[in-house]
């Protein structure tokens, strides 16, 4: 028993969840008060005497007894009670000590003057055995008439706190029990509430000091005031009391007064308010929120000084707000603006959740109280789209578009009013990528790319200047959907994150096959221009293969070449520029790994005088000198030489003079640096077997690598290199076998052709004797290089044999530096 008035003790009803952790906040600004309706004026500060009046008047509001009505209501209730059954109360009150001051006064009332003389007399004499009657006088009238407190309590031990317990269990009479609950219940409830009204002036007062013991204050608090609700709960459930006697009883529950406390201390009990009165507000939605005005109490605690009642108190209000009880709605209606207006107090704060909180009740708000959101609130909630807290600014995005579709019927709709909220002002214009990236995760709308291209951008009803807006919205949109983030990003991690294949076929059926007409819509417009190429840029092609797109392609492709050779503009060129690369490396490149025929040869040339052509193109102009368009891809690359290999330069059935032609354009393109210059390597490989044929081209080759030195000693080496490399693969290297002698003495082209070991050794002869290597500093590097790759691994031993052509053209003062 004595375990469960403990517990009864730690939470007050009605029963809620375990508190949360807390923490302190520096404090926020006062707000003010209207006296009639109890709102808050957040905008209007300009009289300071008024302003501090009105925070006077909503106080007292907000702290006003309950009305005199009520309290009439209240008598005649306890008029009407029934009545009080006095058999037998005399007999609970008749003395039963005879030596106790209780005694004398009952029998002796008249000599009430004499009793006290004898008292003080008494004192005086023994302050002790003095004492002892006055506590015995205390016992006797709280109805303990058999306890002998001289038995219990020692002086010596000050064990008060255990004479308290033992009359709290052992000595309270059964018959005494019985009396007190019906006496109390039915006469002195308005006693009750007095004692109340001075505990919590007591404790209100006490805890401003800073010399009191907060804890003790809340060790009364839990005694005297909780214990009191479960008599409450015991009477209700009996049915002896009615509504309205609840709602005063309620009225003066120690939430309403300790929602006030200002010692920082206290502030959980302040939170466990904000709890608490949500549960009686949800039970009890008229007399708390309209007669009792509890509301108020709860928006005071908003604003609270602590960063734990605050947060405590906005959840408190959430509740409310997502409540499906339609009869809190019909009282919460009557309040409405003074609720709103308190928790937009709250959209800016120390702590971002607190803030979070706030916007996340409106958002709510939205489904019954939309009327009631005004423009500053909106205009306040947009601002915050943009700040640099990114979790803030997407719950700010998720009340934004639940807004507009709220108001619109249609995705059109909502795109063209969010396209009017993102160019609302010059400084939202320039921050449409944080707009896209707070609201995208909401907003279907945005990702709805058939909509917005064909009913919006290619609809000539709609104002250019408009539709202008919303390929600036569909860019953003796209850019985040296909790489993860936007132009302007709040996220900590700058690179892209690949999107699934789906995203970018669903973007590239919406997209390419308009793409004409959307340039023809746009053309006057540079920056509109920038938009729609960069959006190619987003898309990977490799995803997109689909035979549908294929003739897209080819108008998109010129449509570029008309731009590149039109505009000035910088950054549309580096677009562009991008999208052939793409071009040449997803679509071009890869319909070259097909069957021999006419028409490779043609894709093939095409890809060569399209780089040459660009790159002169923009050598002319010293700002675009160092643009480089660059095939990056390995696949690409493979597939592009591969063609080469097999289809020009080991194609003997092809005129001799075409195969020089496309040797020599490629080799342009390798200038050009839209390939790695070590791919010169897969072309020297051939610089024996095909001197005859290419042998010129190759020796040109090798004098422009001389230019840029040290390419030329680097590009032989690595050719060398890749090829023992290839050797090592099918197994040991013997230099002395009989199968190797017999291969030397064999030097026919056939025996060359397929033996790896001999075409090796040929092509270390034939590059070592070559006019470039004459140079002693460029065969001096090489072989210091070859040396360095030799003792790097006894594998690598044999590669010695094959350097030996250059180490002969050295000199002795060099082959001693060697």
């Amino acid at each position: 028993k004595e375990r469960e008035s403990e517990q009864s003790k730690t939470t007050s009803t009605p029963r809620t969840g375990n508190t949360p952790a807390f923490s302190l906040s520096p404090s926020i600004s006062s707000i003010s008060h209207n006296e009639d309706s109890m709102e808050v004026d957040i905008s209007d500060a300009e009289n300071s005497n008024e302003s501090s009046s009105n925070i006077r008047s909503t106080l007292e509001d907000i702290e006003s007894p309950m009305d005199e009505s009520t309290t009439d209501d209240i008598q005649r209730l306890l008029t009407k009670a029934k009545s009080i059954k006095w058999t037998g109360f005399w007999s609970s009150l008749k003395p039963k000590n005879k030596n106790s001051l209780y005694f004398r006064i009952m029998t002796e009332p008249a000599d009430a003057e004499s009793i006290v003389v004898d008292l003080f007399n008494l004192y005086n004499r023994n302050p002790e055995e003095g004492t002892m009657l006055i506590l015995q006088l205390l016992v006797d009238l709280c109805g303990y008439k058999k306890l002998s407190i001289d038995k219990v309590y020692k002086f010596e031990q000050g064990n008060s706190k255990d004479v308290v317990k033992m009359m709290e269990s052992d000595f309270l009479e059964p018959e005494l029990r019985t009396v007190i609950d019906s006496f109390i219940a039915l006469k002195f409830l308005t006693a009750l509430v007095t004692l109340y009204k001075q505990f919590l002036a007591f404790l209100q007062e006490h805890t401003v000091d800073e010399n009191s013991n907060t804890v003790e204050i809340l060790d009364e608090r839990k005694s005297t005031i909780e214990n009191s609700i479960d008599f409450l709960y015991l009477i209700y459930d009996k049915n002896w009391l009615v509504l309205p006697l609840i709602a005063l009883f309620i009225k003066l529950k120690y939430f309403v007064s300790c929602s006030l406390i200002p010692d920082k201390k206290c502030y959980i009990i302040r939170a466990k308010c904000a709890q608490e009165m949500v549960q009686w507000i949800n039970l009890f939605p008229e007399i708390f929120i309209i007669k009792r005005r509890c509301l108020g109490r709860l928006m005071k605690l908003i604003v609270d000084h602590n960063e734990f009642v605050r947060k405590t108190a906005l959840c408190a209000c959430a509740k409310l707000m997502t409540s499906s009880s339609d009869e809190l709605h019909n009282e919460l209606k009557k309040r409405i603006e003074l609720y709103l207006k308190f928790v937009s107090t709250r959209f800016i704060d120390t702590n971002y959740k607190i803030a979070m909180k706030a916007i996340a009740i409106f958002t709510a708000a939205i489904y019954r109280y939309s009327d009631h959101i005004t423009k500053e609130y909106k205009m306040s909630i947009i601002q915050i789209i943009y700040n640099k807290n990114l979790l803030l600014a997407k719950t700010a995005g998720k009340f934004l578009v639940t807004y507009l579709r709220s108001q619109n019927r249609s995705d059109e709709q909502l795109l063209l009013s969010l396209s009017k909220i993102a160019f609302l002002t010059r400084e939202f214009g320039e921050r449409v990528p944080f707009l896209v990236e707070s609201c995208i995760e909401f907003s279907n709308e945005l990702q709805n790319w058939n909509v917005i291209v064909i009913n919006l951008l290619l609809k000539h009803e709609i104002e250019l200047n408009t539709r202008k807006h919303v390929l600036e919205l569909m860019k953003e949109s796209i850019r985040y959907s296909l790489t993860g983030r936007c132009s302007k990003s709040r996220h900590f991690i700058q690179e892209d994150s690949p999107q699934p294949a789906d995203e970018h076929i669903a973007v590239a059926d919406s997209i390419i096959p308009h793409f004409e007409g959307l340039v023809l819509t746009f053309q006057n417009d540079k920056k509109c221009l920038n938009h729609l190429v960069e959006i190619l840029t987003f898309i990977n092609f490799n995803h997109c293969r689909s035979k549908n797109l294929n003739p897209y392609y080819t108008e998109i492709f010129v449509l570029l070449k008309e731009l590149f050779q039109t505009t000035t503009d910088k950054i549309l060129i580096e677009n562009i520029c991008t999208i052939f690369s793409w071009f040449c490396e997803k679509q071009i490149c890869y319909r070259l790994n097909a069957n021999l025929n006419v028409l490779l040869f043609q894709i093939f040339d095409s890809v060569c005088d399209f780089y040459q052509i660009f790159g002169k193109e923009l050598k002319r102009k010293r700002q675009f000198a160092n643009f480089i368009i660059e095939i990056n891809e390995i696949n690409s690359q493979e597939i592009l030489f591969k063609f080469l290999i097999h289809s020009v330069i080991e194609n003997t059935t092809l005129p001799l003079t075409q195969r020089q032609k496309y040797l020599s354009k490629i080799a342009d393109v390798i200038y050009l640096k839209a390939v790695p210059l070590d791919c010169f390597s897969k072309i020297l490989r051939f610089y024996h077997t095909h001197y005859e044929e290419f042998g010129e081209i190759m020796n040109n080759i090798l004098n422009q690598l001389q230019l840029n030195n040290p390419a030329l000693p680097l590009l032989i080496m690595h050719t060398l290199a890749e090829i023992y490399k290839r050797i090592r693969e099918q197994g040991p290297i013997n230099i002395l076998s009989e199968q190797s002698k017999q291969l030397k003495v064999k030097k026919s082209k056939h025996v060359i052709k397929h033996c790896i070991v001999i075409m090796l050794q040929f092509l270390s002869k034939k590059l070592a004797q070559t006019k470039v290597m004459k140079s002693q500093n460029d065969t001096l590097k090489l072989v210091n290089m070859a040396m360095s790759f030799a003792f790097s691994s006894e594998q690598n031993y044999p590669f010695l044999y094959f350097i030996r052509y250059f180490v002969r053209t050295l000199k002795e003062d060099a082959k001693s530096d060697a």
